[in-house]
């Protein structure tokens, strides 16, 4: 074997080359790196590499020094920019009990009425549905029908999309209103990120100014022109985003427990 390769030793004496590191994290030469998108529960994006195993990556915490195990099967490529260097997952993550998983939406279940059946409860023979079924050739026609009908469907909102906005441009609608920015790397925040850590993940902005809202706050803004949005903060903590013409396009919960929307749009008056 090569030098520095490490074998590990079964008692059958059969030897197998150590874990391969991810080429994403073998390119970091120690260095620190951010998750994009963020690691949900964490509150420090900030991470280095300890080793890997054949299923596993273990990764430390900056700000913490808690190690978490990273499943190989959500990891991405290393993107390398001026700012930060950030390794991309596969899926939104978050920390529950331990351990990350892929992020669980949330299901609401709906009250049952107190005269609604239970399910499963059987009150008599199920009725009988007949059932037509389609010949094969019938049901390939129909198939190649409908997805020419979605095809064309979608094609004719690209095109709306497209000249409304002028260009290839992310749009959304927020309160009935369309804003739109060129990128959404914001979205990775949150109301625990500082200054220096919301310049960490967007990069050094294009420009930086204090402005002062009609309620008195002192609100600092970071103007990234060529991504088409601002990243707002309340002080030095980061508040949201809003696009070039002062529409929200994210709003956070703030430490104090309020979400930033009122002070948004305080800035946009």
């Amino acid at each position: 074997m090569g030098r520095g390769r490490r074998l590990l030793g079964y008692a059958s004496g059969v030897v197998m080359p150590a874990a391969p590191i991810p080429p994403a994290f073998e390119r970091l030469g120690g260095r620190r790196f951010s998750f994009y998108p963020a690691v949900l529960r964490v509150s420090s994006n900030e991470w280095t590499f300890r080793y890997a195993t054949w299923s596993e990556v273990m990764v430390r915490n900056a700000a913490n020094a808690r190690d978490l195990w990273i499943p190989r099967r959500f990891l991405g490529e290393l993107v390398e920019s001026d700012g930060p260097l950030v390794v991309s997952l596969l899926d939104t993550l978050e920390l529950r009990d331990g351990a990350v998983y892929p992020r669980r939406p949330r299901v609401i279940e709906m009250p049952v009425a107190c005269d609604a059946p239970r399910a499963g409860a059987r009150g008599g023979p199920a009725a009988v549905v007949s059932i037509r079924l389609e010949g094969r050739h019938e049901s390939r026609v129909s198939r190649v029908a409908g997805s020419a009908v979605a095809l064309g469907v979608l094609g004719c909102l690209a095109v709306v999309g497209y000249s409304l906005e002028g260009g290839d441009v992310r749009t959304f609608r927020h309160r009935d209103r369309v804003v739109s920015s060129l990128d959404q790397t914001y979205v990775a925040l949150n109301g625990g990120d500082t200054y220096r850590t919301v310049v960490q993940a967007l990069g050094t902005p294009d420009r930086e100014r204090w402005v002062n809202t009609p309620n008195g706050s002192r609100i600092r803004l970071l103007e990234y022109a060529d991504r088409g949005f601002q990243a707002v903060l309340d002080g030095d903590r980061y508040a949201g985003a809003v696009d070039e013409r002062g529409h929200i396009l994210q709003s956070v919960l703030m430490p104090r427990g309020e979400l930033s929307t009122a002070l948004l749009r305080d800035l946009a008056e």
